[in-house]
Formats: structure tokens, sequence, C-alpha cells
């Protein structure tokens, strides 16, 4: 599993500091034009898109909650399952 995080138009000045303080940096994706976004629809901040091991997407979950971080879990484990 890989985790990658897309800043969706802000400039890499911006976005160092906050980078700076995370104990872990994961791999940081910079969408300075937005085009990213606009491939995968998104709508508002955050957004997770989970994608399996061919590329497709698996499910997409606007916003951050308790509800979609349960349901983010159960897919993950239901991708990494032998």
């Amino acid at each position: 599993m890989e985790l990658v995080l897309v800043n969706c138009e802000e400039p890499e000045a911006r976005v160092r500091p906050f980078l700076e303080r995370l104990k872990s940096i994961p791999t940081v994706v910079l969408d300075s034009d937005g085009s990213v976004g606009k491939q995968y629809n998104v709508a508002a901040i955050p957004q997770t898109v989970l994608i399996d091991r061919d590329g497709g997407i698996v499910e997409v979950l606007v916003g951050a909650s308790d509800e979609n971080e349960q349901l983010l879990r159960k897919k993950i484990e239901e991708l990494i399952k032998p």
C-alpha cells in the first residue's frame, strides 16, 4: 500500500512548512495547475480516492469524518486480503 498526498493549487513555499512538521513525510504531489484535481473530479478538500493495484478507483470519500475513516479502513482491509 502506498499513500500519496496531492496538494491542490498551492505553491511549494506554502506546503513545505506543513510537511516539515510531520514526523514521517509521505509522497506529496504538487498539483499546481489543478489538472490532477480535475482528473479525479475533486469537489471538496479533503477528498480521498482509493485506487486498487490495477489503477481502478475503488472508493471516493469527500470530507473528513469518522464514518469515512471507518469505510476507508474497511475497503483497505478488503483490498489487502490475500
